[in-house]
């Protein structure tokens, strides 16, 4: 997240920058960032205008995430807004269809607001990676939840 951010913020927050420029830096962000991440997007002014990989992503190209009607986006989003830090949400189902978490960042230019930027993490890749992921009967058994809330992992 701190390489796209400073990607951004060094381009001059993508004034002048070649759109070509900019997918290749996203290209290269996403193959050097492991398998677990499921996107990573740039998005000024709150509309997604940058999106790797693009495909399995067609959908949220041009989305507008000021105007998504899901709740949990709008927590997250209020929550980077005020207090101008990382956030990450989740696990929820994303718009492509899988569970994920998603880390977000409001950037701001001289003070105004800018755009967002992101990463989606695929859940099931990142408990495979870690070794979390039960394979066959005999490994370890584990549930994920928050307090009070139902389990959002189980790998039995």
């Amino acid at each position: 997240m701190s390489a796209l951010e400073a990607y951004v913020t060094t381009e001059n927050y993508l004034e002048n920058t070649k759109d070509s420029d900019v997918n290749g830096f996203l290209k290269k962000l996403y193959n050097g960032g492991g398998s677990a991440a499921f996107n990573f997007y740039i998005a000024p002014k709150g509309n997604v205008k940058f999106i790797y990989p693009i495909e399995g992503n067609e959908s949220f190209v041009n989305h507008e995430l000021l105007h998504d009607l899901r709740p949990v986006i709008q927590d997250q989003l209020d929550r980077t807004l005020q207090t101008k830090v990382m956030t990450i949400n989740g696990p929820f189902q994303l718009l492509q269809g899988n569970n994920g978490l998603v880390a977000r960042k409001a950037l701001y230019k001289d003070n105004v607001f800018w755009g967002f930027i992101s990463v989606a993490l695929d859940l099931e890749d990142i408990m495979r990676e870690s070794g979390a992921k039960q394979t066959n009967k005999h490994d370890l058994a584990i549930a994920i939840r928050l307090p009070g809330h139902p389990a959002f992992y189980r790998s039995e």
